[in-house]
């Protein structure tokens, strides 16, 4: 559509010209206002030329928990960051004075990913981004970098921002940058040397987009961690009242043994019994 918006615009363009350049039109503002209208023109040919959003390159898609950045201070960490696949990404960070920053963001050129040999990898990009409360309205329009020095590695994103467009919130992304799209330093070590300092975030190893609910794993993790706890507690507490029953057992059988009569004893007692019961049935036949 926007394509085919655009050859119309030529078409009235060219019909327009057609008029102002004819005789009757032929006047000094008859040629400034064909002047104007190739200029505009032109300018919606290079607009529509970066109207174009890429996909989300394939090394990035995933769930990240940022567990650093350069905004010290600013953030409750780990935050929660998703690459989504279709060309976008979103974040939701609390921040340690209260609320919750909300951004999103977009890929507007071609990735340049390089992989090694040894595992590691880096993509640059130049994308745009835009996040609330934000009381400039602004649009960022940006360089950046994201790389993992390997497998299950920490993966960091440097971002260097060439433009902030303030009152742009309300206006698609592709549209406030297209004049600030460049072709990005071919690596972060370069764009660092060029572009001066950029933020920086620092993800724990990644995981794939409905994976792991990301709100759930910590949650997951303390119950696991507090199941174990408790188990080993109880455990603990277990053992020493086991052995706090044995001793007891131990005491109150020792105590019943106390209480028995010696063996020699418990026989004389049995021996008297014995000739009391005689004496009687002696005594009760003398009486017959």
């Amino acid at each position: 559509a926007p394509a085919l918006q655009f050859r119309l615009d030529q078409r009235i363009v060219r019909a327009m010209a057609r008029e102002i350049a004819a005789p009757s039109y032929g006047t000094i503002a008859g040629r400034a206002l064909f002047g104007i209208l190739i200029q505009v023109a032109h300018g919606q040919a290079q607009q529509t030329q970066t109207l174009k959003l890429w996909p989300t390159p394939p090394q990035l898609v995933g769930r990240c928990s940022t567990v650093w950045t350069s905004s010290v201070g600013k953030y409750d960490l780990p935050y929660r960051v998703d690459f989504g696949d279709a060309g976008s990404f979103r974040w939701w960070a609390p921040m340690l004075l209260g609320g919750v920053e909300l951004g999103s963001g977009v890929f507007l050129s071609a990735p340049r990913t390089t992989v090694n040999d040894d595992g590691s990898w880096e993509v640059g990009y130049f994308g745009a981004n835009r996040f609330v409360p934000d009381p400039a309205n602004s649009t960022n329009c940006c360089c950046e970098y994201v790389g993992q020095a390997g497998p299950n590695q920490p993966r960091i994103l440097a971002d260097y921002c060439v433009a902030g467009v303030p009152n742009t919130a309300h206006l698609p992304m592709q549209e406030v940058c297209a004049q600030y799209v460049r072709q990005c330093p071919e690596n972060n070590a370069t764009a660092l040397k060029t572009m001066g300092k950029p933020f920086i975030e620092i993800y724990s190893p990644c995981v794939a987009l409905g994976g792991v609910a990301w709100v759930g794993w910590p949650s997951a993790i303390a119950a696991l961690v507090t199941m174990f706890v408790v188990l080993q507690v109880a455990l603990a507490i277990r053992a020493k009242l086991g052995m706090h029953a044995d001793a007891a057992f131990d005491e109150i059988e020792e105590g019943y043994h106390t209480m028995e009569a010696p063996f020699w004893l418990r026989t004389i007692f049995k021996t008297k019994a014995a000739h009391a019961r005689t004496m009687v049935h002696a005594a009760t036949s003398d009486s017959v």
